[in-house]
């Protein structure tokens, strides 16, 4: 067999940066990269819309001719990528490690202009020394210059020709140095701009370079000038002041099986983060563990900002949302405006006072190329590649933004805790006392009347709340309700097709077709069955109360949960210690307990043990209902806030079901508690009902 061997036409090169680069701010961030990559501490830019040019210089430790004349001329070289032991190699000087790994920088310089200057002065060989400072044994590299410097012309309209990629020949030249005299270094001076350079291309550029590098982390020795038409850019850093008033503030560790471990506030903390989506019990997230640094500011907050910073709206517009630094270096588009990588400004507009926006958030989210090896650059620089590391790491991220989320609620709990009725009505008659002890008869009658009306207003808004609130639960009560129906209605359905297709196949007046229509019919009937399970929870129902036998009711609310329980191998047992009967409405109870098993099943299936279970406890003397499951059961943190609205630690939990149990329940004088949290066992709770089955308010 004969072998061929692929030619390729020199306009590949023109497609290949038309495709890999996308726009100019990603060609030179590319090109800043490789200066880095070079041990460069010093980086110009330098672009003239009048001349048509952007210079970009550095004195790095250059390239020798023959370094330029083969990997330069390489596309695509994997020179950076390579390991020695295993280990991934780094720069000779700083041993930073390198970022512009792919071998697509010189498709920056065609994305940029039509013409090409690249000059350079490269280094014979690097002498590592160790010194003594401040008592101190340190490595130092000193790098001795070549004697020649290079100069490479590339005209890339050569490569629109209908020529092979190898018949281009490109002049290149070596002499004497001339630009770097007394150091090494590159120059790249591309010529005949494609773009204009406005205002807008200016600032946005700014912008990447003053986040280019992780604001909080290590500070590599790094300078980089910015002139645009001879009039330097300020690189103001100052900006991220503002992150060190924020409302939240947590930082450190997330490991791959979801657990957190750094701070919140300043105070240690470490927590099992909410599950969001996927699930990591039975194998381990393949991205590695990460370090974040989330600051997140309240409305509020930024309204009291604006005395000291009057720019903080256009800072968190252009500053906002969750960026990512490998290796402390900033991984493109990520955290860019108008980039919603993680949904947030999209998951927040049905739910503004509870989810975080970008404009709310400054995230810094530190991985590293040796132990996230997995997150890998897609060649266009376009994000990281979208593989199974990638979708693990999206995971963990929202599992703590939902945490923030958490505890955003909290506070607003702490500090908006409402006194109660008694506690209300004892101040005001503490008022009433000192008002009839202390003021003069004269003024005396108008305080009364007064403070009376006060109370007769607080009391009748207290009852139209409340009415407002039976209302919103008994919509939820419906809403779960017909979630579960409609499920359950799902299965029947499906049957009932399958039965029809079968039917169609047969001869009519058949024995066997007649056997089908009765088993349509069976279907039928407990299709009907399914849809009469909704009419407790129904308003009109709702207001009757009758004499109620609890085991019951419990069978009868089983019936919403019969497939999950077979589909999740939960096994559900009914115990009654002594008979419990409760005069109250049977759609009120329904509805209560169906928050309480939906909450079951969901943690009893995040729990790796495939035993599961939910078991209820009925005791007539004490008058109560044991609802237990073998979930994860409740943190000691968490169990304050669990009948706060708003609070999940479920994937996009609404937050109101365990509230409106209590608010419901409460109404009507029961009660309902967690009993001792023990997350060995799992959740149980316990409603109690009033002996008379009434509010006695």
């Amino acid at each position: 067999m004969s072998e061929v061997s692929f030619r390729p036409k020199a306009r590949t090169m023109i497609l290949l940066g038309e495709e890999l680069i996308k726009d100019d701010l990603t060609a030179i961030t590319e090109l800043v990269k490789n200066s880095y990559d070079a041990d460069a501490t010093h980086i110009i830019i330098e672009v003239s819309n009048e001349e048509s040019f952007i210079r970009l210089w550095d004195n790095g430790h250059g390239m020798t001719s023959t370094i330029i004349s083969t990997r330069w001329m390489e596309p695509a070289t994997n020179f950076k990528a390579m390991r020695k032991n295993g280990i991934k190699m780094r720069s000779p000087i700083f041993g930073r490690v390198y970022l512009g790994e792919k071998g697509v920088g010189r498709f920056s310089c065609h994305r940029l202009a039509q013409k090409l200057v690249l000059t350079s002065r490269g280094t014979d060989q690097f002498i590592e020394e160790k010194v003594t400072i401040n008592e101190e044994e340190k490595r130092v590299v000193q790098k001795v210059p070549s004697g020649e410097e290079s100069k490479l012309i590339v005209d890339w309209n050569l490569f629109e020709s209908d020529s092979y990629l190898s018949d281009v020949k490109i002049p290149f030249d070596i002499g004497k140095p001339n630009i770097f005299l007394n150091n090494t270094g590159t120059e790249l001076l591309m010529q005949e701009l494609k773009e204009f350079w406005d205002e807008d291309k200016t600032n946005a550029l700014k912008i990447i370079l003053i986040r280019l590098i992780h604001p909080f982390g290590e500070k590599p020795e790094l300078k980089i000038d910015f002139i645009v038409d001879n009039q330097p850019v300020q690189l103001d850093f100052s900006v991220f002041e503002y992150i060190n008033r924020s409302d939240i503030k947590i930082k450190g560790n997330v490991d791959t099986k979801g657990n957190f471990t750094g701070s919140l506030n300043g105070e240690k903390i470490t927590e099992s983060l909410p599950v969001y989506e996927r699930d990591f019990r039975n194998k381990e997230a393949s991205c590695g563990d990460f370090n974040i640094e989330f600051s997140v500011f309240e409305r509020n907050d930024l309204a009291s900002l604006r005395k000291n910073y009057p720019q903080i709206d256009n800072i968190s517009s252009q500053y906002g949302g969750v960026a990512i630094y490998r290796d402390g270096f900033r991984v493109l588009p990520y955290g860019e405006k108008g980039v919603d990588w993680l949904n947030l400004d999209e998951r927040r507009i049905s739910r503004v006072s509870e989810r975080i926006g970008n404009k709310q958030i400054q995230g810094l989210i530190s991985i590293s190329t040796d132990n996230n090896s997995k997150l890998t650059d897609k060649t266009n620089r376009e994000g990281l590649i979208e593989n199974q590391a990638y979708y693990d790491f999206k995971e963990l991220v929202f599992r703590v933004i939902k945490f923030i989320e958490n505890q955003r609620i909290k506070k607003t709990v702490k500090k908006n805790k409402a006194i109660t009725n008694t506690e209300f009505i004892n101040r005001i008659s503490s008022i009433e006392k000192v008002i009839n002890e202390e003021v003069p008869i004269l003024f005396k009658q108008d305080i009364v009347d007064d403070l009376k009306k006060v109370k007769d207003a607080y009391i009748n808004e207290k009852k139209q709340v409340q009415n407002r609130m039976e209302n919103l639960s008994q919509l939820s009560g419906i809403g779960i309700a017909a979630e579960r129906t409609t499920h359950e209605i799902g299965h029947l359905v499906n049957k009932l097709k399958a039965t029809i297709q079968e039917l169609r196949k047969l001869v009519l007046n058949s024995d066997e077709g007649l056997n089908l229509v009765e088993t349509m019919l069976n279907y039928t009937s407990a299709l009907d069955s399914e849809l009469k399970l909704l009419n407790p929870l129904f308003k009109a129902n709702r207001l009757m109360r009758t004499q109620l036998d609890i085991k019951k009711v419990i069978n009868k609310t089983t019936l919403f949960f019969k497939n999950a329980f077979q589909e999740h191998h939960i096994d559900f047992s009914l115990t009654e210690d002594s008979p419990l009967e409760v005069f109250e409405n049977e759609g009120v109870i329904i509805q209560c307990l169906i928050n309480l098993f939906d909450n079951a099943v969901y943690w009893c299936v995040q729990k790796a043990e495939n035993e599961h279970f939910i078991k209820v406890l009925i005791n007539g003397t004490k008058k109560t209902i044991t609802i237990s499951d073998s979930g994860p059961g409740v943190s000691q943190k968490d169990a304050p806030y669990i009948f706060e609205p708003l609070y999940s630690k479920r994937k996009d939990g609404r937050g109101m079901g365990l509230f409106i149990t209590e608010d419901v329940l409460n109404s009507r004088g029961h009660e309902i508690r967690l009993l001792e949290v023990d997350q060995v066992t799992g959740a149980s709770f316990q409603i109690k009902f009033n002996s008379k089955g009434e509010n006695d308010d």
